[in-house]
């Protein structure tokens, strides 16, 4: 080691050896911590203002995110804040590939590199929070300028990204983001196998979820606890677009109930100055369950009310069952959440419904369901739906006091508690019970029922191991 008088550096070459080194502490990076390394130095400067010098070597040991990379080897140049080369990182969790630059000289950091994750556990990494394995495969190419997410300006693509959880793989051909601003006005936009969008105006990604509790509290403030949520965050105004394409393998994995159909669009306008909110939906098919909604029109406006309605032209209940002109519709003020649900079948048997219902939002996180009571016709049949009392939703619990619907006399009734507690039980009793009601639900199988049902049923330990009990008694 010695010293360049004409750069006024400190000047060496050799071996940089290093075990348990706090390089966290020396870089101020808070998720680093201590690196055992061997590596051929070749430059000038110690400091991280002035050092310009080539790397060479293995870095045995290297703490990230309370996680220890092992193996990772390094060749590149290091010059005022800016890293210029390659590294490849082998162990049981990760192979990985760099090849680019990270440049920290400026105000704003810049990125500017490919890399290729041929495997990634990323809940070993500690890259996800999960008790689910999640092993990711995909080649990035990352052209960023920013400190954050709401700065970042720039492009990033995943190509053939594989992703693996609980022994199934998800696929996508391509992931492309673009951030640009223009004129202050910021446009995120969208391209993937699975849906094409963008967000646009003046936004940001991590005071969004605040802005929306906020806008929530207008309306059910014991819910969406203004004080809570309260921070001085910027205002929000964007208008958004997204229109899905085969979203089969992103719903699998985040919403696996859910399936969106191709052409599915989303659109609408945030304003968190003027409290308002738009949203409409439009989609040739949704399922949830074994619910298939065919031909969806779902709209929010937000204002100084919170109007909603979801429709469809058929709600298929089974393959060959189904309700027409389906519809809910509500609002929502003053800590309450009123439902309208309706549907009318247009076929020689008559099958309608009209229920209103209203949540009430209390403190402590305590929700009262409230059913008045409603028609609904079977095959020209008509029930009397009624509660006896509001049911009692808390974060624990669900407490009926008793629902029942009955026509003549014949009834169903639910009552009970469904809880953590064990011995709570869910109990349904029947009364003259002409189980034809049926066969509006069996007859595309070719099957008919007949003969009238009393007793009662109870399910117990609902939340852990469900225990059913049955006493009844067949006509």
């Amino acid at each position: 080691m010695g010293y360049d008088k004409a750069k006024k550096l400190e000047k060496y070459k050799g071996k940089l050896k290093t075990t348990d080194f706090n390089i966290g502490y020396f870089l101020d990076a808070k998720l680093l911590g201590k690196t055992t390394a061997n590596v051929t130095v070749d430059g000038y400067g110690l400091s991280l203002d002035n050092i310009d010098a080539n790397l060479k070597g293995t870095i045995t040991d290297l703490d990230f995110k309370n996680y220890n990379y092992k193996n990772i080897i390094i060749e590149g140049e290091v010059a005022k804040k800016v890293f210029k080369g390659n590294l490849n990182v082998k162990d049981e969790n990760i192979d990985f590939e760099f090849d680019g630059g990270v440049d920290y000289s400026q105000a704003i950091p810049q990125f500017d590199f490919i890399a290729s994750i041929n495997r990634a556990d990323l809940s070993s990494l500690n890259l996800i929070h999960s008790n689910k394995k999640g092993v990711l495969e995909t080649h990035m190419e990352v052209n960023l300028k920013g400190s954050d997410i709401d700065n970042l300006t720039g492009e990033i693509s995943f190509n053939d990204l594989i992703y693996e959880q609980n022994n199934k793989t998800y696929k996508s051909n391509i992931i492309y983001i673009q951030s640009l601003i223009i004129d202050n006005v910021k446009t995120l936009n969208l391209v993937s196998d699975f849906a094409e969008g963008s967000i646009k105006g003046n936004f940001k990604v991590l005071e969004l979820p605040i802005a929306l509790k906020q806008l929530m509290s207008n309306y059910l403030p014991e819910y969406f606890d203004k004080t809570s949520t309260y921070k001085n965050i910027s205002p929000q105004s964007f208008d958004y677009e997204i229109e899905f394409r085969n979203s089969t393998d992103i719903t699998q994995l985040f919403a696996p109930m859910l399936t969106i159909a191709s052409s599915t669009t989303i659109s609408g306008k945030f304003n968190s100055s003027s409290n308002y909110f738009s949203l409409q939906g439009v989609s040739d098919k949704l399922t949830f369950g074994k619910l298939v909604f065919d031909n969806v029109n779902a709209k929010i406006d937000a204002n100084k009310n919170l109007n909603y309605s979801f429709g469809c032209n058929k709600l298929f209940v089974t393959d060959s069952s189904w309700i027409e002109d389906f519809s809910i519709n509500g609002k929502a003020i003053n800590d309450s959440l009123s439902c309208n649900i309706n549907w009318e079948n247009k076929s020689s048997e008559k099958n309608t419904g009209n229920i209103d219902a209203q949540l009430l939002f209390n403190p402590n996180d305590i929700i009262k369901l409230k059913i008045f009571p409603s028609q609904l016709v079977f095959e020209d049949s008509v029930w009397n739906l009624q509660m006896d009392k509001e049911m009692i939703i808390d974060s624990n619990s669900i407490s009926i006091t008793r629902l029942y619907c009955e026509r003549y006399n014949e009834s169903i009734s639910l009552s009970g508690i469904v809880s953590e507690n064990k011995n709570d039980k869910l109990k349904l009793t029947l009364s003259n019970f002409n189980i034809e009601n049926l066969n509006f639900y069996t007859k595309s199988a070719g099957i008919n029922l007949k003969g009238i049902l009393d007793g009662e049923s109870t399910v117990s330990d609902a939340f852990h191991n469900p225990l059913f009990l049955s006493k009844n008694e067949f006509k």
